[in-house]
């Protein structure tokens, strides 16, 4: 098996056009303008459905149509209630729901507002009589945050700045105090109370519930966090926060264990030790505590330089050399930076003077805004006839399905047509997964015509034994490209074949948990007899085998349900035997499979397994 996958992986670097070298860099990207002449873009995301939008500060919010241009009418338009200093800083469509967001200050009062709208129609825009407010901030000169966002957990985020002017560096303290809401990262549950003022729940594990401090706090001590994103691939959370007069900042961290953290300011300018923490009620942790996060990413603002914009860790395709890089910019300089994990960074040969905002789409490619104009960045290395790659690196099927469909894209990476025909070749390779028996194996060729792009697919056979099994797993790998193309990132992708085959009893095999547990014993003995335990069943969750007597029984084994308490089922076992045993315990509805061995001459040690399958429901 390993010297096939070699013998595939040499034949993919000698027959793939360019594979060996024309690797694009980062040298080679670009930006592209995609609409031009508005009004300050600030924000671009997908709607669910899948249409760009496009917000604008002075509080219009936009969709691109089917055919690239922008719908004349809005989906949401508050120009008269945002202020002209702040503005719509940013929106966040609900995943499920017909809801829209809005961070804005609200013009008369200058007070900080986070708003939900139900959007209504087809296409959907936003009810102006639906308004439903979460938060009013009151007295927001200047310093708003300005970002929403939903997490990978479902909660809405959001970034609040200090409330203050520049040269008068948060002279309450607020980004330190717990009590306000100042300076901020908030995360409320929008579905957890959704019909009575506030509009939102807090979400049990926030870090300061039954604590003191604000219930609503995930993080504090920021100046004014303009823009925050989650790295879509991990959910990492990466936060940028503008700086007072030196340094610039970037902070990476887990959301889903960092809670609570503390992100510096006022007592810290990035990593640089803030010398004026006038106005604070308690005496702040000094500079050399580890109650303060450091950041991952900074810069100095001299040279032009004013205001970190912060960005997304890309995970589009159009853009390979991208891939996996934190891209970021500079407010007055208009530089954009990619960085690695790292920390290691790379200037782009793009210039964006005034940026003001990057904003990602739902397939992950890059949008900047910059002086009216909303670009998108691309590889001006890409051939004329674009990028073919597989759809997923990662795919799970059904062994009943029947089929496994092979798909793969072809995308073009600038605004015109891609030019000339492609064909992809995919080979099938066995990892546990056995030719003949769990699939039919064959070779796949996929093809566009001439000016084609988007998904072709072909199916590979899969057989059904009707016996349940542990999971199987096999990989398509792209063994060659034709034409003018180039192949992306995802150019193979490893298969997992889930049996979902219910479990049925025999003499040798107990099944519990209402078919979904099956469960076989085997054992030898000291003369080298061996044999498969005689199934009991004692009950809906347990059971006994016996070898020699069905007198005597020498295991019993029980499979606890324990997801409403403890999310997994546990396993216990408890023998009455010296002999060698194999116990196999099988998930049929997950494929994951617990063994359990004792060794021959030794009293049966007892199974207190209770994490064998974190597999609830």
């Amino acid at each position: 098996m390993i010297r096939v996958r070699a013998v595939l992986s040499l034949l993919t670097l000698l027959w793939l056009p360019g594979a060996a070298s024309a690797q694009a860099t980062l040298q080679d990207v670009t930006a592209e303008t995609v609409f031009s002449g508005l009004e300050n873009p600030v924000w671009v995301t997908s709607e669910p459905g899948g249409a760009l939008s496009i917000t604008l500060l002075p509080g219009l919010v936009l969709r691109t149509l089917p055919d690239g241009t922008l719908d004349p009418a809005p989906v949401l338009d508050l120009q008269d209630r945002v202020r002209g200093g702040g503005g719509l800083n940013s929106v966040a469509f609900h995943p499920q729901r017909p809801w829209l967001f809005a961070h804005f200050s609200e013009t008369g009062t200058d007070d900080l507002v986070v708003s939900r709208f139900e959007l209504e129609g087809d296409p959907p825009r936003a009810v102006r009589a639906s308004e439903a407010e979460l938060l009013r901030l009151p007295k927001f000169p200047l310093h708003y945050g300005g970002q929403l966002a939903f997490g990978p957990d479902g909660m809405l985020w959001l970034s609040t700045g200090d409330g203050t002017m520049p040269g008068s560096p948060d002279p309450q303290c607020a980004a330190q105090d717990l009590q306000s809401l100042e300076g901020k990262l908030l995360r409320l549950d929008v579905e957890g109370r959704p019909d009575q003022s506030p509009f939102y729940a807090i979400p049990a594990d926030n870090p300061f519930v039954a604590q003191p401090g604000a219930d609503e706090i995930w993080g504090f001590g920021l100046r004014n966090s303009w823009r925050f994103s989650f790295d879509r691939e991990d959910g990492e959370l990466l936060v940028s926060d503008v700086g007072e007069d030196q340094r610039e900042e970037v902070n990476r961290v887990d959301p889903s264990s960092d809670g609570g953290v503390n992100f510096g300011w006022k007592r810290f300018e990035g990593s640089r030790c803030f010398p004026n923490t006038s106005g604070c009620d308690a005496a702040l942790p000094p500079c050399g505590s580890p109650a303060y996060r450091m950041p991952w990413l900074e810069y100095n603002n001299a040279g032009g330089r004013c205001a970190v914009i912060g960005g997304f860790v890309y995970r589009g395709r159009l853009v390979p050399a991208l891939y996996g890089r934190y891209v970021y910019g500079d407010l007055c300089s208009g530089e954009i930076w990619a960085a690695d994990e790292a920390g290691a960074t790379e200037t782009l040969p793009v210039s964006l003077p005034g940026l003001f905002s990057f904003g990602e789409d739902q397939q992950g490619e890059l949008y900047a805004m910059a002086g009216g104009n909303v670009v998108t960045l691309r590889d001006s290395s890409l051939p004329t006839g674009g990028l073919v790659e597989l759809v997923s690196s990662s795919i799970e099927v059904r062994e009943d399905d029947g089929v496994l469909l092979v798909e793969a894209v072809r995308l073009g990476g600038g605004s015109g047509p891609v030019e000339g025909t492609a064909r992809l070749h995919v080979e099938v390779v066995a990892l546990s997964a056995l030719p003949g028996v769990d699939f039919v194996p064959a070779p796949v060729e996929l093809e566009w015509a001439a000016g084609e792009q988007g998904i072709r697919s072909a199916p590979i056979v899969l057989l059904d034994d009707q016996e349940p099994e542990t999971l199987k797993t096999l990989e398509l790998v792209v063994t060659s490209v034709e034409g003018d193309v180039r192949l992306g990132a995802r150019d193979r992708a490893t298969v997992t074949l889930r049996d979902d085959d219910p479990c049925s009893g025999s003499d040798t095999r107990l099944c519990l948990g209402e078919g979904r547990f099956r469960i076989e014993v085997t054992w030898r003995d000291g003369d080298d007899n061996q044999g498969s335990g005689n199934a009991v069943s004692l009950g809906p969750d347990s059971g006994s085998f016996w070898f020699f007597s069905d007198n005597n029984p020498e295991i019993f084994v029980k499979v606890l349900d324990a997801c409403g308490g403890f999310g997994a089922y546990w396993v216990f076992a408890a023998g009455l035997t010296d002999v060698e045993t194999t116990l196999r315990v099988l998930d049929t509805a997950s494929g994951q499979e617990r063994v359990y061995e004792r060794p021959l001459g030794e009293s049966y040690e007892a199974v207190r397994d209770t994490a064998a399958f974190q597999t609830c429901p």
